[in-house]
This record gives C-alpha cells, structure tokens and sequence, in this order.
C-alpha cells in the first residue's frame, strides 16, 4: 500500500503516530503506539483496537473492523517497544447512499458536554445507538470516548450514528506493568465524555436513553468464545498483562449481564460497580 498522508496525534500518554494508505482502491487507517518521553511510557492501542473490535462483533454490535499487523510492513509509522500497528478500513462514500460524515464535536460547534447530551437528546438519531456505543465503552473501560471519537453519518434519508470506532484507549491500554500488579486488572473506572466513570455512564444511560435490551447473546458464553478467539493477539503480548486484560473484561461482563441489559439479567443499581 501507498502512503497518503502521515501526522501525529497528541494523547493522554504522549504522542501516537498513524497514517492514511491506499490500495489504490480503498482508504486505510494505519496507527502504531502511544509514547510519552517524560516517562518513557507506552501504550498497547493496536491489541485494544483489535481485541475490542472482535469482542464488539462477538456482542453483535456496531463496530469498525480493525486488524493486527506487523509494522515491519509500515516503516513510515512510529511504535515504540511494539512490533505491530493496528489498521482498519475508512467508511467509504457512496456506500448506501452516503454523502458524508462528521464529528459529534463538529456538529454541536463548540457546546458544553453537558449541553451536547441534551442536544443529541433532541435530535433525531437513534437513543439505542448511543446507549449501544455508551456500553461497549464500559465493557473494553474505553477511557477516551471524547466528541470527535464518535461520527454521524448523512446520507440521502437523513443521519445515523457512525459505527463505533478508535477503541485504542481502551482493555488496560495506557497502564503500566506496577499499575496492573496493583489492582490485577480490576478498579480502573474512567469514562468520557458526559460522565467521568463508566459507573456514572451507565446510570445515565439506564435514566435518559432507555435502551432496553442491548445483547442478544449470553454474555458468559461471550466471553469464553472471545478469548478463544484472541489467542493470536494475546501470543504477541506480555502473559501477565494478557491476564489482566481477561479479568478486566470478565469483571465488567458480568456486572452488564445482571444490569437488565440482556434478557436474562435482573436489575442493579450502579454504585461502583467497576470498582
């Protein structure tokens, strides 16, 4: 593939390389590794792409396919103590009658996040479809939901939520090693961008959006099914950190399951619940 265009993205680690390729017919997001040089700290964004993507299409919802490479077969970007990039598709024009698509960010120029939920409230789109996105970040703790981290798509009918997208900062992906002995993966609970923590997302979710039935699927049976199916993703990572990352997602699973968003599960109250 050839190179587009190439630029780094300031994130809450440090900086994150990536790149626009082509096949000469399709567009294709390239992103290595967050760095921070204060700390010589890094991320693992291009396992949590993957690894959230196969758990969202395992829980049949909406989510941008992404995929491991070895960055060997992308020189121009940047990893930093990481042999792979995570690459995904761009949604393409023309597609079902779409014209285009746009930030959450850019369509409510500049409003407070507060404001910005009440907006979408009054708009036509889907309430299910923001819970569903709202969700799946509570399940892979996706700590890095802001407003130009979820699109709206315009096609000839009128506008739709975006399939769900950039789930980098999300299974672990920004902590360290002396972090994850601590907590063993468990206890980390941080949320953007109407609430602080998944906790708080969630009873907003339940209060405002309604969403009624989520899944569709036993969440248990899931999250067997998932690991099963990552075991080529986690062969490329650090065992302990693998571990970490099946408790974190087990943990929270099994919390949604008796939050009555799937057919069989009761009723809870969100009070820590991550925690």
């Amino acid at each position: 593939m050839r190179l587009i265009n190439k630029q780094a993205t300031k994130t809450s680690l440090g900086c994150l390389s990536k790149g626009w390729y082509t096949d000469g017919k399709s567009n294709y997001l390239v992103k290595g590794n967050s760095n921070s040089e204060i700390s010589s700290k890094y991320g693992f964004e291009p396992f949590s792409e993957v690894l959230a993507y196969r758990l969202g299409k395992l829980l049949k919802l909406p989510v941008i396919e992404y995929v491991l490479a070895p960055q060997g077969l992308f020189p121009d970007i940047n990893t930093y103590n990481c042999d792979y990039v995570s690459v995904c598709k761009q949604i393409e024009l023309g597609d079902g009658q779409l014209i285009g698509y746009c930030s959450w960010a850019d369509l409510t120029n500049g409003k407070e996040v507060k404001d910005c939920f009440s907006f979408y409230l009054r708009s036509e789109l889907s309430n299910l479809d923001l819970a569903k996105m709202l969700i799946f970040d509570a399940v892979i703790g996706n700590c890095d939901r802001h407003l130009n981290n979820f699109d709206v798509m315009l096609d000839n009918t009128g506008a739709t939520l975006a399939p769900i997208f950039d789930n980098g900062a999300s299974m672990l992906a920004y902590k360290s090693e002396a972090e994850l002995k601590l907590y063993h993966g468990i206890g980390f609970d941080v949320s953007k961008p109407f609430k602080h923590t998944h906790t708080e997302q969630i009873s907003l979710v339940k209060r405002r959006l309604n969403p009624g039935i989520i899944f569709e699927v036993q969440l248990d049976k899931i999250y067997a099914q998932w690991v099963k199916e990552c075991d080529d993703v986690f062969n490329c990572m650090p065992g302990f950190r693998v571990q970490c990352i099946k408790n974190y997602v087990k943990h929270r699973l099994s919390f949604l399951e008796d939050f009555n968003f799937n057919q069989d599960g009761g009723d809870t109250d969100a009070l820590n619940v991550f925690q």
